[in-house]
């Protein structure tokens, strides 16, 4: 009877363990990727960055110009 208990106990020790690190892992990944998606969705596409210090008068038309042209080239 106890050469039963023993591996059945090992048995679910062990798969205790394995879902606390699973659990761990997966809240370890959801709080990065959480973190990482509401940093980049608060940031501004460059053009529209770019018009808004033009119309702030930062930048003169040229530099406007020249930035827009490189910006849009690379897409």
């Amino acid at each position: 009877m106890t050469f039963g208990i023993i591996p059945m106990a090992l048995f679910w020790f062990g798969l205790v363990w394995f879902g606390l690190i699973i659990a761990v892992v997966l809240l370890i990944h959801w709080s990065t990727k959480e973190f990482s998606n509401s940093s980049t969705g608060q940031e501004k596409p460059a053009l529209d960055v770019l018009k808004e210090r033009f119309t702030r008068g930062e930048i003169d038309k040229q530099e406007f110009e020249e930035v827009k042209h490189i910006l849009t080239d690379q897409v």
